[in-house]
């Protein structure tokens, strides 16, 4: 079981969050060799005005989206051209708002390593910048995760903290042990998607795949 938590100041699209999602599921699968049903991703925007504290300074979150067209000037703007008959004065660069963060709770892995965790986090990042980063925007040439870009993934922290729990009512196995609590658990399984349950049959087929390698 795994839950990975992406807290967020920039906008991100109901395509943009199913595609993060099945990348990190599928990340996930790989480097720890679970079923796909054992993860779950949830997103959370950032409210404009809520803040939080970095290296004890308080930080504001903003959204870095404008509020109006990139296109055409906000209408204090106009008014300004049309009083005073001379262009506007440039506004200064927003202030950096608070930042993208990825919280990901897992139960302990023995059997993988420091640097397989270091790769899972490499990974995400690169997901998160192909998917999120808008290409052609003013930050395009900026570090992967620079503070100063508003749609970095600024932190990503992999928590083992699941020590145990339930899900769909069945008490959570330990890491090295999703094979040998479906056959325990079999046929509670078979009989609930029989019923209907479409996460049992997902689950089942997740758990065939594991059996085939793949």
């Amino acid at each position: 079981m795994a839950q990975y938590e992406f807290n967020h100041t920039c906008d991100i699209t109901e395509s943009q969050q199913l595609s993060l999602a099945m990348a990190v599921t599928n990340l996930h699968c790989k480097y720890f060799a679970t079923p796909s049903m054992f993860v779950n991703v949830i997103f959370k925007k950032t409210r404009e005005g809520d803040a939080h504290f970095v290296g004890g300074k308080k930080v504001i979150c903003r959204s870095p989206t404008p509020r109006y067209p990139l296109t055409s000037p906000p209408p204090a703007f106009s008014v300004y051209r049309t009083r005073n008959n001379f262009p506007p004065p440039r506004l200064p660069r927003p202030q950096q708002i608070g930042g993208n963060f990825l919280l990901a709770h897992l139960r302990p892995h023995l059997g993988t390593s420091r640097s397989d965790h270091d790769a899972l986090i490499s990974d995400i990042s690169c997901v998160w910048t192909r998917i999120v980063k808008p290409p052609l925007s003013s930050y395009a040439s900026h570090d992967m995760q620079s503070l100063d870009d508003p749609f970095a993934l600024h932190t990503v922290f992999l928590l083992h903290d699941i020590y145990t729990g339930t899900k769909m009512g069945m008490t959570v196995p330990r890491a090295v042990d999703d094979l040998a609590w479906a056959f325990a658990n079999m046929e509670q399984i078979k009989r609930r998607m029989h019923s209907g349950e479409d996460a049992m049959r997902t689950l089942l087929v997740g758990m065939e795949r594991m059996l085939e390698g793949g």
